[in-house]
């Protein structure tokens, strides 16, 4: 419930918005954590000024602030519609406007509401487009292409990340971050389609960007999908040397979510590798209190899935099948059928295990329909191909029996 205003709660609004964006804005990567004890205050701060005339151009200012310690720390669901309303108010500028819808769309996506996600896209790139706002036409680019990215819709998402490259040549005054961020994006779709040299380059640049504007963020980010990029080229030990220095500078800036996602990186390439007991060991250190507070439903299905595979590995179907089955809940949450046909697919191997051959068949069977809606995803393609193999293999030994 918003109190009655008079001038002088208006002055105190007027100054705690001004407070805190001068705060955060100040910040730097080793402090964001700080944001955790504020954050009660800061919201309740732009709910009030969201009601204010008079502080729209103050309230975007400190949710634009904002929006990176949200983002880091898992809090979309709680501050998405916030940015949504601040997009919504009737005498806000465009570039304004168009920025408040294009992070607001990213919360969103983020929180796997991808239509309401892709709405926001749409408006800040018609704002951006409409008033000329090259910029603004850039990150709508981009957080659009990662939004079509976290629905597994690569080739659309590169061809956003492309646009946005294309931009960059007529735009004088692109931020150091705005440009990182296309080449990270434009890394992780390459290598989803399979452009893996594409991809090493592009993620190499973003290192190379990062390092010289001292971004350190964006720095970890970036060597971390480089390691997922040289990790599926084949070059392990490039792969490893990536996501150790991804993780030393998590682990400085007490990222605890960037950290988990270096982590589940790391624990895939040593169950690559065959050596279990570190895969185990990584996904047990990531899979923290800290995650099961947070939003962050996808990478504890990431988690949970691995956690599976990996004991199913080790012929520990009993304990793999609590896993799966968790994880399969959460990829359905998600809305997320690539994710899930490929977990489906794993507990189908841990059935047979324990020779519980009818809900093995079952799990094939729906993993194979699940992964059929994508045909030109190479990894769906071969996730399938092994079901398809393991279900023709349990039918010829239930023949044969």
């Amino acid at each position: 419930m918003v109190p009655m205003i008079d001038g002088e709660f208006r002055t105190i609004v007027a100054f705690a918005l001004t407070y805190w964006r001068d705060t955060l804005s100040a910040l730097d990567e080793y402090e964001m954590h700080t944001f955790d004890a504020e954050q009660a205050s800061i919201k309740k701060s732009v709910r009030y000024a969201l009601h204010l005339e008079e502080h729209q151009a103050a309230v975007a200012a400190l949710l634009d602030a904002t929006f990176r310690f949200i983002q880091s720390r898992g809090l979309w669901h709680e501050w998405m519609q916030l940015f949504a309303t601040a997009a919504a108010l009737p005498d806000m500028l465009a570039a304004t406007r168009s920025r408040m819808h294009n992070l607001a769309g990213r919360l969103y996506a983020l929180a796997a509401e991808y239509d309401t996600a892709q709405s926001h896209h749409e408006h800040a790139l018609t704002f951006a487009a409409d008033n000329g706002l090259t910029v603004r036409q850039i990150q709508a680019h981009t957080q659009w292409g990662n939004t079509l990215y976290l629905q597994h819709r690569h080739a659309e998402a590169q061809r956003h990340g492309m646009k946005a490259l294309y931009l960059t040549s007529i735009s004088n005054v692109l931020p150091a971050s705005e440009r990182l961020d296309i080449h990270i994006l434009l890394g992780l779709t390459a290598t989803a389609l399979g452009q893996l040299q594409d991809a090493i380059g592009q993620l190499e640049q973003a290192v190379e960007l990062a390092d010289r504007s001292d971004q350190l963020s964006k720095k970890a980010m970036a060597l971390n999908n480089l390691g997922i990029a040289n990790q599926r080229a084949g070059l392990i030990a490039h792969a490893l040397v990536n996501y150790e220095q991804a993780l030393r500078l998590r682990e400085q800036m007490h990222n605890e979510l960037e950290r988990i996602r270096v982590l589940l990186n790391m624990s895939q390439l040593f169950g690559q590798l065959g050596v279990f007991d570190k895969a185990e060991r990584c996904l047990h250190r990531a899979n923290t209190p800290y995650l099961h507070r947070s939003a962050d439903y996808r990478h504890q299905a990431m988690i949970a899935n691995n956690l599976g595979y990996i004991l199913v590995e080790q012929n520990r179907a009993p304990e793999a099948i609590f896993h799966l089955e968790r994880a399969i809940h959460l990829w359905r949450h998600l809305d997320d059928p690539l994710n899930l046909g490929n977990t489906v697919g794993e507990l189908g191997r841990a059935y047979v295990q324990i020779e519980a051959y009818e809900e093995a068949v079952d799990c094939f069977e729906q993993s194979i329909a699940l992964l059929s809606q994508y045909p030109d995803n190479d990894w769906a393609v071969e996730v399938s191909a092994d079901a398809i193999e393991a279900l023709n293999q349990l039918n010829s030994r239930r023949g044969s029996g």
